[in-house]
């Protein structure tokens, strides 16, 4: 199977498994007559499943169709695997300082930086948008915030902020 048609094959399978989780989460028993149940975190994760596999999908599709018919030109811009291990190390020393400060900076604040760090990682360069990173790492704050602070009624370190 040629890697064009992996990542198609792959978006599908996450698809399907997300559903067939959310439907099943549905026989897990609830537990709690207020607030979110043991219930909740399966259908969560069930749903980001989904729409990860979806959108993976999307986007394996419209790369096929576009190179439907053409032959494959070597893919100058695939990064070497140098640079991936640069990745790969930077994205752990990116994690060891998100838990290492989380305590003393604060979860908002620690949250943010990750997340902004991380998407400038993986972002190219020529398409690297500081603005559209940052508003993005805010709106995952905002809903991550949301999912613990309301869903599951979870104290997050406060930080430098309290």
């Amino acid at each position: 199977m040629s890697a064009r048609y992996k990542d198609l094959c792959s978006g599908l399978f996450l698809t399907l498994l997300g559903l067939a989780f959310f439907i099943s989460s549905f026989g897990i028993p609830r537990g709690a007559e207020m607030g979110a149940g043991a219930d909740f975190m399966p259908k969560v994760l069930s749903v980001l499943l989904f729409l990860l596999g979806g959108l993976i999908t999307l986007q394996a599709r419209n790369r096929v169709s576009d190179q439907a018919g053409a032959e494959k030109a070597p893919d100058s811009t695939e990064a070497p695997r140098s640079e991936n291990n640069r990745s790969l190390l930077l994205s752990l020393l990116y994690l060891a300082l998100f838990i290492g400060l989380l305590d003393r900076i604060g979860f908002i604040i620690m949250t943010f930086l990750y997340a902004f760090f991380q998407i400038l990682l993986f972002a190219p360069r020529e398409k690297r948008n500081y603005v559209l990173f940052g508003i993005i790492a805010a709106v995952l704050i905002i809903l991550v915030y949301l999912i613990f602070v309301k869903g599951f009624k979870m104290m997050l370190p406060g930080g430098i902020l309290g």
